[in-house]
């Protein structure tokens, strides 16, 4: 089971989710869809306020110098976020 959610200021779940497509020839709503889905699990564990931030990519294979992972290693390295939650690895 997972453990219990629990903002870390106290008053609202700060969530970074993050959606990624790899092609041109991927739908662009499925990062919508793949935000909703990651935003539905989270409204099921936790009844307070949330506070989400969406690092959403698209581009082919994953590269350690993309922008979008610096971004969330930002968000990592400054505490101030809850969880962090993708749809599927």
């Amino acid at each position: 089971p997972m453990p219990p959610l629990v903002p870390r200021n106290g008053r609202e779940l700060v969530v970074v989710i993050v959606a990624r497509i790899s092609t041109l020839k991927q739908d662009p709503r499925s990062l919508d869809d793949q935000q909703a889905k990651c935003l539905a699990f989270v409204q099921d564990c936790w009844h307070g306020q949330i506070r989400t931030i969406v690092i959403a990519t698209q581009g082919s294979g994953e590269h350690l110098d993309r922008q979008e992972l610096s971004e969330l290693e930002e968000h990592i390295e400054s505490r101030t976020i809850d969880l962090v939650i993708v749809e599927d690895l």
